[in-house]
Parts: C-alpha cells; structure tokens; sequence
C-alpha cells in the first residue's frame, strides 16, 4: 500500500468523510491499535491493566509473585491482579495484602463453585482448566471488559 501525495494525512481505511468513523473498518482498527479517536478522553476503567492468574501449589505461587513483580516493573499503568481462590495457600492469602501495599497495586480473589449440572472433574489439573476456560464469563463482574490471563510460569 502506498498512499499518494495529497493524500498523506488521510486514514488508509477511511473515505475520507467523518460520518464512517463508527463503522466496521473503524472498529476494526481501533481493535488492531486498541485505541479510538485522538479527542475521545480514555475512562476510567480502561486505565487498569487486568490480568487473571492461578496458582495451584507453592512452588506456582512463588512464580506467580515473579510474575507480578515483572509486570509491575515493566509498566506504569496500574495493575489489578486475579487469582482463583480456590487454590491458593492460607499463607499466599496472608501475604498478598502486604505486598499490595508495598508495590501499590489491586487485587482480588476470586471464587466459584463447580455447578452440579456438569460433569464433576476429578483431576486437579482437569479442574483448573475448566476454570481458566468454562467459567471465565461468571468469575468476574460486569464491568470488567477486558483481561488477560498470564500463566504463573509464563
């Protein structure tokens, strides 16, 4: 693609008129840049990076904390972390307030119960996976658009 001369300051996808930018190759590109037009102010909500973690065992839960730190290092964003409760040590549970507090970020414990209407898994891992996957829609609220999810051993 090559644009010409006069055209230099026009969007590639667009007509070039106002009215198109809420169509589908705008919202295409927002979803490619993550971002909307340059004077649309960003809200609240988008200015926290989410991102949902389990940890199933000390040895995970100590990679799950040299998991946050990195994040935290490498961004300036501030960070909400996610953790299946459900898993997690009394001592992990005891620690992670403190450590919230000393590198300033949120968190919140997560929990949900395996419905009876669906098979009862009874390997741990099978367990965990089906919620990384099955239950990611009732395990956090509403309002909560956007999260990634990061392996503690990533």
């Amino acid at each position: 693609v090559q644009k010409k001369p006069d055209k230099f300051n026009e969007e590639l996808l667009s007509d070039g008129t106002e009215e198109n930018d809420t169509g589908f190759w705008k919202s295409l590109t927002r979803g490619f840049t993550g971002g909307g037009k340059a004077e649309e102010p960003k809200q609240e909500k988008d200015d926290v990076i989410n991102i949902f973690s389990v940890a199933s065992g000390h040895l995970y839960e100590r990679f799950l904390r040299i998991m946050m730190l990195s994040v935290l290092k490498n961004t300036k964003t501030p960070v909400k972390f996610w953790f299946l409760k459900n898993y997690l040590s009394p001592a992990f549970k005891e620690f992670i307030p403190h450590m919230a507090k000393q590198y300033g970020f949120q968190y919140e414990l997560v929990q949900y119960k395996w419905p009876r209407w669906l098979h009862q898994q009874t390997e741990k891992q099978r367990i965990i996976w089906g919620y990384k996957i099955l239950f990611l829609d009732v395990l956090f609220p509403l309002a909560v658009d956007k999260i990634l999810f990061v392996d503690a051993d990533q």
